[in-house]
């Protein structure tokens, strides 16, 4: 049934969580089963789209995680987030989204030969990233400018003594 749907198998067609039901279950009732998007075009294609072509997933899972709901010329561009915040439809997690990405991607956008996606890099995304870091550096440079301070004020110090001592030996 599903793995005919494209005429490519879909290798975790038999596990409930695959990418192939994860996607009939809770995309295709909008993009439609073979992903082709709406004919008013109002839900998008998901072949030659930027998201799932990349060759990077983590827009594709922010995607999937956060949806979609910005403005645009064409007009709105909305997808439910699928992440389990307090308007999303059906929460999934990061297993199913580590199963569903993989799928769109190999099924509708990049093709075959994608890395695999794991859950630990949907949690990741699912937390807005990686951590940044921009804190370590800032940290860094706050104690280099401190030592350098320091080291500057005692270079200082010790002209003003050696300069006074001249001084008390010229008088």
């Amino acid at each position: 049934m599903l793995a005919t749907l494209r005429g490519v198998k879909w290798a975790g067609d038999g596990d409930a969580n695959s990418g192939a039901k994860l996607f009939q279950g809770n995309c295709a009732s909008c993009h439609s089963a073979s992903a082709g998007g709406s004919k008013d075009g109002y839900f998008p294609s998901l072949f030659h789209n930027s998201v799932t072509g990349s060759a990077n997933p983590n827009n594709l899972i922010a995607t999937i995680v956060n949806g979609v709901d910005r403005t645009t010329r064409e007009g709105q561009a909305y997808m439910p987030g699928f992440g389990g915040g307090p308007h999303d439809l059906n929460a999934l997690s990061d297993t199913e989204v580590a199963a569903l990405a993989p799928y769109v991607r190999t099924a509708y956008g990049a093709g075959a030969d994608q890395p695999p996606v794991l859950a630990e890099q949907v949690a990741v995304v699912r937390q807005g990233g990686p951590a940044s870091n921009l804190v370590n550096v800032a940290r860094a440079c706050l104690a280099a400018g401190a030592l350098l301070a320091l080291l500057l004020a005692g270079w200082v110090w010790q002209r003003l003594r050696i300069r006074r001592k001249l001084r008390r030996q010229i008088s």
